[in-house]
């Protein structure tokens, strides 16, 4: 089956959302090049290639996290938290009832 080409910024939202769905298994910062090529079945290059590097891949993730869990998405309430835990700046920077709403979904 051949696989459709993805447009560059579909295909870094999909990196984006993939690193989301497997922070719930660790942190968000420990997600390794290796294992988003795996989930999405591309090489590492090609999330290389999308991002640069990991930390500016880190700040793409968290962003998109503060931006979902504004409307209460529960996988990145997961990730803000562990961002608030690391110090991330954009996620000391959501709002006290994100934080909480944080908060209380890494404890479940």
């Amino acid at each position: 089956m051949k696989q459709t080409r993805l447009k560059p910024d579909d295909r870094r939202e999909l990196i984006v959302i993939t690193v989301l769905a497997l922070a719930q298994g660790m942190n968000y910062k420990k997600v390794r090049r290796v294992d988003i090529a795996e989930a999405l079945g591309i090489s590492g290059p090609a999330v290389q290639y999308h991002f640069g590097t990991m930390p500016k891949l880190q700040r793409a993730v968290m962003r998109a996290a503060c931006r979902r869990a504004a409307v209460g998405d529960e996988n990145a309430l997961r990730v803000v938290a562990q961002g608030l835990a690391d110090g991330n700046s954009f996620a000391v920077r959501v709002s006290d009832e994100i934080k909480k709403k944080a908060s209380e979904a890494i404890c479940k």
